[in-house]
């Protein structure tokens, strides 16, 4: 059907009275241009043209689908085998399974297309998948037991981690040069040897929480392994800075790594504690945890203050991980108290829930 011919049956079908009103002739004066089309863009003259489906947006769709039930599965088995006192396979060795298994249905199928939408994107990860694990994290950490243990917990982060990187980093290089493994430059070495420092002792806590270990033990192993990822991103983001034709590995350039490091890390968490100050102020301000149904309202406003610490920090060239993992800890310590009870219990329970979606992914 022709766009002036719908628009017209559009408006007999929904306003039929229109059709009894007089029209602009008889009123004594006369458009200066046509009525405008429901279809703004198209040619009045041209046939709308609807194009069925193709198969690669089908197949896109399916994937998709896959997806979710493979997160699904993951969940499930990981539960499953808690449930029987089974640690020793973590949830993220069944995602890798089911990884594996998705690609083996790819191969199957030879698609192209299911094939690329499988394949790891680090720009989705690094914004959708990573924010929502660190800042809940930080936001149902053991705040108080994270501060009394502060010095080891630093310790282990920092320095366990750049010590980590330093020796992998070198025993990379030498194997190499051995001739023992890749032959790597230095640089990519020390840079590979950061990415891989960070552990997840996921195995380890959950143990933990079963045979109830002291407080202050799981706090130290806790706060670390949540500082060793932004630690490791923001010392892999400093080695790649060196990355110039005319860099040179001296003591000055050493310094001066440690000095973007410092900047990074330091600049990074000012956003974050600064972001979850103002939260608080904000929620102490308005004071909805004494107005009836503001639960809703509570919970954006949670969600908005750490992913603008994120992008902010991201816009600045600094350190989005960091500031919102600092962010999550200081609305735990400030803003947390502020919420209503129904709004406290929401906003844990669903950055939890958010996380465990992200880590099963």
């Amino acid at each position: 059907t022709a766009c002036p011919s719908l628009c017209s049956a559009v408006r007999h079908r929904r306003w039929p009275h229109l059709e009894r009103m007089p029209n602009a002739d008889s009123l004594g004066w006369a458009p200066t241009a046509p009525p405008p089309c429901a279809f703004a863009g198209h040619d009045p003259e041209q046939e709308i043209d609807l194009k069925p489906e193709s198969s690669e947006e089908a197949t896109h769709r399916w994937t998709v689908t896959l997806g979710i039930l493979g997160i699904a599965a993951t969940m499930v088995s990981g539960e499953l085998l808690k449930r029987r006192g089974i640690f020793r396979i973590p949830e993220a060795v069944i995602g890798l399974l089911v990884g594996v298994a998705a690609g083996g249905l790819s191969e199957m199928f030879e698609s192209q297309t299911m094939a690329e939408d499988e394949s790891f994107d680090d720009e989705f990860f690094m914004v959708w998948l990573l924010p929502p694990i660190i800042f809940a994290a930080g936001y149902n950490m053991n705040v108080p037991a994270f501060f009394d243990n502060l010095g080891p917990t630093m310790l282990l982060a920092f320095g366990g981690t750049v010590l980590s990187a330093a020796v992998v980093g070198a025993c990379v290089y030498l194997a190499g040069q051995l001739g023992l493994a890749y032959r790597l430059s230095l640089l990519a070495s020390f840079f590979f040897g950061s990415l891989i420092s960070a552990t997840d002792p996921v195995t380890v806590l959950a143990i933990f929480k079963v045979i109830g270990v002291r407080d202050d033990i799981f706090a130290v192993i806790f706060g670390e392994s949540v500082l060793n990822d932004a630690v490791a991103i923001v010392l892999a983001r400093t080695i790649l800075s060196f990355n110039t034709p005319d860099a040179d590995i001296s003591l000055l350039t050493c310094l001066q790594a440690a000095t973007v490091f410092c900047s990074i890390f330091l600049g990074s968490m000012l956003i974050g504690s600064l972001g979850g100050t103002l939260s608080a102020l904000l929620f102490k301000g308005l004071g909805l945890a004494r107005v009836d149904d503001k639960v809703p309202l509570e919970a954006a406003l949670c969600f908005a203050f750490p992913w603008s610490c994120y992008y902010a920090a991201e816009a600045l060239e600094l350190s989005g991980i960091v500031a919102i993992l600092f962010c999550g800890i200081a609305m735990a310590t400030y803003a947390r108290p502020n919420l209503s009870r129904h709004a406290r219990t929401l906003t844990t329970e669903l950055f939890e829930t958010l996380a465990a979606i992200a880590e099963a992914f």
